[in-house]
């Protein structure tokens, strides 16, 4: 081989005679080493080349970063999800072929962040009760990203920190007198 790899296919059996200009084995290169994932065809504006992306092993506890290096503009038809490779620098924890989880982080930042429970669907909008003094106090917010469990909220006059009503929340009006218990 012209340059330093791994095996990643032995092309002949012991004992098999070669044609000539026949492969032998598929080398690649230590730094040629990248995964394709797939990702759903909604998902796929979000991504961006050079994106950071977390792999990690499905059967063993290892993992490493790497990059999106290619987005591919078409779905493929055996698995209906859109190719991308990540490149991640040369690692003997993976082993060729090997299943992988990927993880790919597709915004960030700071925001208020409730339990779904807190948060209730109204006429066009969502309310959300917080406790002050005693009382439950309504709050109109718009809703961001979310989760099975979270959601983010927007809205005026929230801030972090202040007691959230997740449970009997649906008899609220504003301004009526609460007991507040922690949750266990």
């Amino acid at each position: 081989s012209p340059f330093a790899g791994l095996v990643g296919k032995l092309e002949v059996q012991a004992g098999a005679i070669v044609p000539g200009g026949g492969a032998l084995v598929e080398v690649v290169p230590d730094n040629g080493v990248e995964v394709r994932v797939g990702v759903e065809s909604g998902d796929v504006g979000h991504l961006r080349i050079g994106r950071p992306v977390i792999l990690s092993s499905v059967i063993r506890p290892v993992s490493t970063s790497g990059r999106i290096r290619v987005i591919s503009s078409a779905v493929d038809p055996a698995t209906r999800l859109v190719d991308v490779l990540v490149s991640f620098p040369p690692s003997k924890e993976f082993l060729l072929g090997e299943s992988v989880r990927s993880r790919i982080e597709v915004a960030s930042g700071e925001a208020l962040i409730a339990p779904r429970a807190a948060v209730l669907p109204e006429a066009g909008h969502h309310v959300f009760f917080t406790i002050e003094k005693g009382r439950a106090r309504r709050h109109v917010v718009r809703t961001g990203l979310e989760n099975e469990k979270e959601i983010e909220i927007l809205g005026d006059g929230l801030g972090p920190g202040a007691p959230v009503v997740v449970l009997g929340n649906y008899e609220l009006r504003d301004g009526m007198a609460v007991k507040a218990e922690r949750a266990p």
